[in-house]
């Protein structure tokens, strides 16, 4: 199968050599992607339309980058859809210190994040557009940040200017999970006190 025959969006869930996930990011640029050895270490990605690369938060812990031969079409709550494939990812998995969870409200665990990130076609500005509408701006930025760090496993997408363009797509709306997560919310999310600015809008072409 060449790398054009299938194509993937970001929300998709499928099925990586690493496990499930949902995609994360579909870059059209190259870019340098966070790994494990440090604060500046990075793997080099080519990205463009033809081959195209994919982000995906893994449903077991972190995020990697791979070729559509390297994945398939899968569902995450499916106990018979189908959980890995042949092949390789381009980068290792990235899986650092994140506290993305701790915002979220009792219950809620990475299943629960990917599944509401994939609803939202993997988009942190779909997201914050959502979830503007049932809090203040900034509230909302921050829970789609604290989320966004929880499905990539690692802050570094928040850098600079150019990487969360890189990880947002246009995406579908949000259907099952707006009320349960507002309901949930409205009493529990606390003010960022991490020392970064959730309200970043995007990152250098150096991150994702």
């Amino acid at each position: 199968m060449s790398e054009s025959a299938t194509r993937y969006s970001a929300g998709d869930e499928v099925a990586t050599p690493d496990g499930r996930g949902v995609v994360a990011a579909v870059p059209t640029n190259d870019v340098e992607f966070p790994q494990g050895g440090g604060e500046d270490d990075y793997a080099a990605v080519e990205a463009g339309d033809d081959p195209p690369a994919y982000v995906v938060g893994l449903e077991a812990v972190g995020s990697a980058v791979y070729r559509a031969s390297s994945l398939e079409q899968s569902d995450l709550e499916a106990d018979d859809a189908t959980e890995s494939t042949d092949g390789d990812a381009v980068t290792d998995v990235v899986d650092e210190d994140v506290n993305g969870l701790d915002y979220l409200p009792e219950g809620w665990d990475r299943d629960s994040v990917l599944e509401y990130w994939s609803s939202v076609g993997g988009s942190w500005e779909e997201c914050a557009q959502d979830l503007t509408d049932k809090f203040d701006a900034e509230r909302a930025k921050q829970l789609c940040s604290a989320m966004k760090d929880e499905v990539l496993r690692t802050q570094r997408w928040r850098i600079d200017s150019s990487a969360l363009r890189l990880l947002s797509t246009p995406s579908r709306s949000l259907v099952v999970f707006l009320p349960l997560l507002v309901v949930a919310l409205s009493s529990r999310l606390e003010p960022s006190t991490d020392g970064l600015d959730h309200s970043v809008h995007a990152v250098p072409e150096r991150v994702l």
